[in-house]
């Protein structure tokens, strides 16, 4: 089936509509942000900034740079991240199966109970700010938020194609 098939004929959005959409996801964002900072986490000595990592490679090793576009991020700050993560013991290098010379990080055994902690407590998170909907309302704004990221993905791509927009890391952010 394409694309096309599976999504409304284009019409004019409001854009009224549009701009209160975005304050919507600015003001949930800002919310969860000030939650995460509010209450304790399941692991208190990874920072939030360290967690996008850790939940990439938990389905398979990944090499830093496939790890940095998967992540938005550069390669630099990635492997920064990479370098205290393994002092924490969470992630480890192990040589790249298809190219011996390089190599891929993974979750240890501890990273891999810690990032299985880290879902619980989003679970239970979730649960508690879905209290009240129903499982079809819930089905219905995932859908729609996938869809979002989904024309978000679209349109970050028109982006790297632009003149000197070259710096941009192209991916597409995993629904998870």
């Amino acid at each position: 089936m394409s694309e096309q098939s599976l999504s409304c004929p284009a019409h004019e959005v409001n854009s009224g509509l549009a701009v209160d959409l975005a304050n919507a996801i600015v003001q949930a964002s800002k919310l969860m942000k000030c939650f995460r900072d509010s209450v304790p986490l399941a692991v208190p000595q990874i920072d939030a900034s360290l967690v996008p990592i850790l939940f990439a490679i938990d389905a398979h090793p990944l090499r830093v740079g496939a790890l940095a576009e998967g992540v938005l991020s550069d390669i630099s700050t990635v492997s920064r991240h990479v370098s205290h993560l393994r002092r924490l013991g969470l992630v480890e290098k192990v040589p790249d199966a298809e190219d011996r010379r390089a190599s891929q990080v993974r979750l240890t055994e501890h990273g891999r109970r810690c990032v299985e902690a880290m879902r619980r407590q989003r679970g239970e998170w979730f649960t508690s700010f879905l209290s009240g909907w129903s499982d079809e309302e819930i089905a219905s704004f995932l859908s729609h938020l996938n869809r979002l990221a989904d024309g978000i993905t679209r349109e970050l791509a028109k982006a790297r194609e632009a003149p000197g927009l070259a710096h941009v890391t192209p991916t597409t952010p995993p629904h998870s």
